[in-house]
């Protein structure tokens, strides 16, 4: 299966589809939007691209490089899905 490219409030990234969000995922999109971000799509993929933007925009004095990104992203992914 092709993925398509979808454009995100970033402008800097472009997830591909992966699928339809979850209730976890649409939990986080209500809290991302209440913070002021914005959706494109219903899909997964765009809820940790923005969330990736969210946790890159709440720490502007202590820029993480990439790998400390994505590792903060995924932490939190696995807190929200699994307590």
């Amino acid at each position: 299966m092709v993925s398509s490219p979808t454009v995100s409030s970033l402008r800097s990234l472009r997830p591909c589809r992966l699928g339809l969000m979850s209730a976890a995922d649409k939990e986080l999109k209500t809290v991302l939007n209440k913070r002021g971000y914005t959706f494109n799509t219903d899909t997964d993929t765009e809820v940790v691209a923005v969330l990736c933007k969210y946790v890159w925009d709440s720490q502007p004095t202590k820029r993480l490089n990439f790998t400390e990104l994505i590792k903060t992203v995924i932490k939190e992914l696995v807190r929200r899905r699994f307590h």
